[in-house]
């Protein structure tokens, strides 16, 4: 069942009382079908008219029936002048001019009729006539962006199930496989088998972390967004105790300069900006430790600016839109890639942390820009609106 949006009924509610006021008849209508009824789905709120919302006719014996049936306008300037209509339960209680056109979805399956109804014989104007076409052009309209929503939101939904599903099936025989790795390491003989089972464990590890970091890509689609004031310095403070082994692993320093407060998701305001501080701790240079800096400015009536800078390896000017596609992970800076293989110390990313962060700033109707300059390090821009400042 399609629902109408409150703000679009009231703008069909002026459609229908603008129609009574310029032809000066009593009902103007927005029918709905539900076979086998036919019911009032917008009334004209003017005095004489007693239709009321919520009221129902067998749809095959009134007037918007045989619209609907035709696919074209019906005009019936006086009912009780043809026999067709001499049982129309509409005619016998009043209501005896009618000039309605039928309302269809985009898929073409009808949902009513736009109409007005005189008590009086009324042939209508051509210029009336194609004044409700018009109205029935900008009914249709907005139900196809009805449609539309409901189509995405089903999509959507759909989506988040099949990503779930694939997720876990997936999961079933990578456990399998770590399983047996892990019996392989009790083994007596795994000193000669070390590397490799500690290839298949590390293996595995990256592929639950990358069907993990898929679901919460697929889900960010979907969800809707819960908001709260959320104090940036104290979540950096959380997500740095977070990282604090990775950070002494790297030898790495982290400066948080002040930050403002904002009206955010918590959870997604911190795996934004532990996504892009871990990518920082990653994507460092062979033989200097890594340098991190987020800080915020407001230079702008709109927007404030966090900027998480460091001093890794950079990103290519011509790579800068690539970054934020799910699975991308440039190998652009060969120099730097080689280096780090033969220290062994390959880059670990799933190609998913920045497609993350760019739907989490999009979710806030923000931005993200890059600058950048090759082995001398990057600096990620968030900018969201200054109305979600506190």
């Amino acid at each position: 069942m399609i629902e109408v949006p409150e703000e679009t009924l009231n703008k069909w509610q002026s459609l229908v009382n603008t129609m009574c006021k310029i032809v000066q008849a009593p009902t103007g209508l927005i029918m709905k079908l539900e076979k086998p009824d036919l019911g009032v789905f917008v009334a004209s709120n003017n005095p004489e008219n007693i239709a009321k919302v919520g009221h129902k006719e067998d749809w095959a014996s009134v007037y918007c029936g045989q619209a609907i049936k035709s696919k074209k306008p019906l005009l019936v300037p006086n009912a009780l002048k043809t026999e067709e209509w001499a049982d129309n339960p509409l005619a016998k209680i009043g209501f005896i001019s009618y000039l309605g056109f039928p309302l269809f979805f985009p898929n073409g399956d009808p949902f009513g009729t736009i109409c007005v109804l005189d008590i009086k014989e009324n042939a209508y104007s051509e210029d009336f006539k194609d004044l409700i076409e018009q109205f029935k052009t900008m009914v249709e309209g907005q139900l196809k962006l009805i449609s539309q929503a409901k189509e995405l939101e089903i999509s959507n939904k759909e989506l988040d199930q099949y990503a779930s599903v694939v997720s876990h099936d997936l999961k079933v025989p990578l456990n399998a496989i770590m399983g047996y790795a892990g019996l392989l390491q009790k083994n007596e003989n795994y000193s000669q088998e070390k590397s490799k089972v500690d290839g298949i464990l590390k293996a595995g590890d990256h592929m639950v972390t990358l069907l993990e970091n898929l679901l919460k890509l697929s889900r960010l689609n979907a969800e809707g967004l819960d908001v709260d004031e959320v104090d940036l310095n104290l979540l950096l403070n959380k997500i740095i105790e977070s990282l604090e082994f990775k950070i002494s692993q790297k030898g790495g320093t982290i400066k948080v300069n002040k930050l403002p407060k904002l009206i955010a998701n918590d959870l997604l305001m911190r795996q934004l900006f532990q996504n892009l501080i871990s990518n920082a701790l990653e994507y460092c240079r062979v033989g200097v430790a890594p340098e991190i800096t987020v800080s915020s400015s407001s230079d702008s009536s709109e927007w404030v600016e966090i900027r998480v800078e460091d001093n890794g390896v950079g990103i290519d000017e011509k790579d800068f839109d690539d970054v934020f596609q799910p699975l991308k992970r440039l190998d652009q800076d060969i120099d730097v890639i080689e280096a780090n293989w033969e220290l062994g110390n390959d880059f670990e990313g799933t190609g998913l942390g920045l497609a993350i962060v760019k739907k989490i700033v999009d979710k806030h109707r923000g931005k993200i820009t890059i600058q950048s300059e090759l082995r001398k390090g990057s600096t990620f821009i968030v900018s969201l609106p200054k109305e979600t400042l506190v």
